[in-house]
């Protein structure tokens, strides 16, 4: 429940968002076309991406060695920071009342610093991750206190910078031997985390809300995957780490292709939608019911009907029973990798 708490701090704008619509065949998307190009690079010994400040023409990730290149995310909305608003005094916005000049302001540097203490403190993994939630906490202060959508688009980025932080922070920590394990599977979270971020949100792209959602799942895909790299790392440390119950609403895909499973909160209290790609084969969207770890999924159309199952490791999709030709029942669909 923690991640729809970080939601509801933007319900006013939230409830402009529409659902997920349904559509089988051929399918491309139009990402924004006017925002600046961020670079990701990976490899062994690097970083897995690394949040640089944000002004007026970039926010994102930047490395001089590029793996993969996806179009950067503006957190304001095609406007700009004022970077003469930068924080002077770490997080000035938790003493006395909100100004304008503490929502402008940029913590990027802020926030890392507080990241590089929690990780010199000596804590352990599951002691380190409750600080950064800690932290994370801290800026709904600042978000609430977001009172025109310009605003919220700015203070929605924090969240994303804190978890990316930390992210990099476990990284850099872990033993070469886990990480060359994983290399692979780091780049193809790199490679879709932005992406699935932007389909997810596409029926609001033209509209002033899109980095506001953006944002939003960019900063619950980084901290997911920090509770997964802090896990690897406890285990390479010798202590334990219990992941968190994960809850319904996250991403899946498959690392063969790019069949995707995405779920996210509906429109109507506490509905559940989904957004089932099968390559260009077929996409299908519907609703989705249930407790546990094991959900139905119900299409709009009424033609399919299926259980999912999903984890940190992934999610299946069992067709149970079907009207579509190309999700014919009985069959099944693995997606390996979970945002």
């Amino acid at each position: 429940m923690e991640k729809l708490k970080k939601r509801s701090i933007f319900t006013i704008a939230l409830l402009l968002t529409v659902g997920l619509t349904a559509n089988c065949g051929t399918k491309t998307s139009d990402y924004m076309k006017d925002t600046s190009v961020s670079i990701s690079s990976l490899d062994s010994a690097s970083v897995i991406t690394s949040s640089s400040s944000l002004t007026s023409q970039n926010f994102g990730i930047n490395n001089d060695t590029a793996l993969n290149k996806s179009e950067d995310l503006s957190a304001i909305d095609k406007t700009s920071l004022d970077k003469s608003s930068q924080s002077e005094n770490g997080f000035a916005f938790l003493n006395g009342d909100i100004t304008f000049d503490d929502i402008a302001a940029d913590y990027t540097e802020d926030i890392k610093n507080e990241i590089d203490k929690i990780a010199a403190s000596g804590y352990t993994m599951e002691e380190e991750i409750a600080e950064v939630k800690r932290l994370s906490d801290k800026f709904d202060k600042l978000a609430e206190a977001a009172g025109t959508q310009y605003e919220m688009n700015i203070t929605s980025v924090w969240y994303f910078v804190i978890w990316d932080s930390e992210l990099n922070s476990i990284w850099q920590r872990m033993n070469q031997a886990t990480k060359d394990t994983i290399l692979e599977e780091e780049r193809v979270w790199i490679k879709n985390r932005d992406r699935i971020a932007e389909k997810i949100n596409e029926e609001n792209e033209k509209g002033s809300i899109f980095s506001l959602l953006v944002n939003t799942d960019r900063a619950m895909f980084a901290e997911n995957r920090s509770y997964i790299l802090a896990s690897l790392y406890a285990k390479d440390r010798g202590e334990k780490f219990e992941l968190p119950q994960r809850e319904a609403v996250g991403n899946y895909l498959s690392s063969e292709d790019d069949s995707t499973l995405l779920i996210k909160y509906g429109m109507e209290a506490g509905s559940i939608d989904a957004l089932l790609t099968i390559t260009d084969k077929c996409e299908v969207a519907g609703k989705v019911t249930g407790d546990g770890d094991k959900l139905h999924f119900e299409s709009n159309d009424g033609y399919v009907t299926g259980t999912i199952e999903y984890s940190w490791d992934g999610a299946v999709f069992k067709v149970d029973q079907s009207n579509n030709e190309n999700l014919p029942a009985n069959s099944s669909y693995m997606f390996d990798m979970a945002l």
